[in-house]
């Protein structure tokens, strides 16, 4: 009986010392494995961070005279990249294509109005000036030394829900005649697994050092209103860089839009002497802002529905041909001081500016 005890004892000691020995070796091997996820997820933050700050969000408003009015048709969202600090942002033509109105939102959510340098439909480029914004410029890398299997990340606006970065590798390096709507083809396109959606056009495609080798441009989708099937394409830098860059200093002449009377985004209206009186305005010298389009210099401006306008320029408004008018007199980039009533009964002027560069 004591010799079985001491083998039962024996026998429960080796395993626990084997327990004790294969935990130790499982816990001395967990180490390598979290090491090297972090530091490629290290890589991925780096790079995100590097990227974000210089891509932008690309909205545009596309409007046409309807019964001699300017009235929006359509508006989309994009994607951009800021390739200076002097306020130069590269994104897709089709974003921006008959554009009447552009506007780029700052990765600190500042806005600016923008106007298109340059355009090429063919290799689906537009160049635009923002006026005054400043951000990082891009580090731009080679698109040619780049391999299939290497990873990437693409940031973009998708949606328009905000700056967003994607993780995947290159797919392929060297697609050739991408074809894309209305019967045009892209000439060399890189192909990406990184998750890309609409609005992420004109967006970027980077390195993990944080380099941009390629402008997202098209996605394969599940038929005309399906999602997208995880195969992205995106322009090579080296394609597009040496373009962008003898628009900056040879800039082309642009079609400009529509030509029409100056659309500042409000529509009005005048004020009944009756209604006047009950809001404390000037009886029959005074008009109501009826709307507000968003995007619109009005909209930048904070008009808003319901702003009572008393005066344009200083000088009382007698009618709505007064302030067609005062309209009228200014050029483009200028400003129209308008002074509104609002609902604290005070008044507020505030400044609209007039449409272009």
């Amino acid at each position: 009986m004591p010799q079985q005890s001491r083998s039962w004892l024996g026998y429960v000691a080796a395993f626990v010392l084997g327990a004790a020995l294969c935990g130790a070796g499982f816990w001395f091997a967990r180490p390598p494995r979290i090491g090297a996820a972090s530091a490629a997820s290290g890589q991925v933050v780096q790079s995100a961070a590097l990227v974000r700050q210089s891509v932008v969000n690309v909205e545009s408003l596309t409007m046409r005279s309807i019964s001699g009015r300017m009235r929006p048709v359509a508006k989309q969202t994009a994607s951009g990249i800021a390739i200076n600090g002097a306020g130069h942002v590269m994104t897709n033509c089709h974003a921006v294509d008959g554009a009447s109105l552009i506007r780029v939102t700052a990765p600190d959510g500042t806005q600016y109005a923008a106007h298109i340098v340059g355009a090429d439909a063919d290799r689906d480029l537009a160049l635009l000036m923002a006026p005054g914004l400043r951000v990082p410029a891009a580090a731009i890398g080679d698109s040619d030394a780049i391999q299939v299997g290497q990873s990437v990340i693409a940031v973009g606006n998708p949606f328009g829900i905000g700056i967003t970065v994607t993780l995947g590798i290159v797919s392929a390096t060297d697609r050739r005649n991408l074809p894309l709507e209305q019967g045009r083809r892209l000439p060399r396109v890189i192909q990406t697994d990184a998750a890309m959606n609409h609005g992420s056009s004109g967006g970027a495609l980077a390195t993990m050092d944080g380099k941009i080798i390629g402008l997202c441009t098209a996605i394969l989708a599940d038929g005309p209103e399906g999602g997208p099937l995880g195969v992205g394409f995106a322009i090579p830098m080296n394609d597009l860089a040496g373009l962008a860059s003898e628009w900056i200093r040879h800039p082309p002449k642009v079609r400009a839009p529509e030509e029409a009377p100056p659309f500042l985004g409000f529509s009005y209206s005048p004020v009944p002497p009756a209604v006047a009186a009950q809001l404390g305005a000037p009886p029959g010298r005074c008009l109501i802002v009826l709307r507000v389009w968003p995007m619109t210099p009005a909209d930048t401006a904070k008009m808003h529905r319901g702003d009572i306008i008393v005066g344009a320029e200083g000088k009382p408004v007698l009618s709505a041909e007064h302030l067609r008018r005062a309209i009228a007199s200014k050029e483009a980039g200028e400003t129209l001081a308008l002074t509104l009533m609002r609902g604290g009964g005070g008044e507020e002027t505030v400044r609209v500016r007039m449409p272009g560069p």
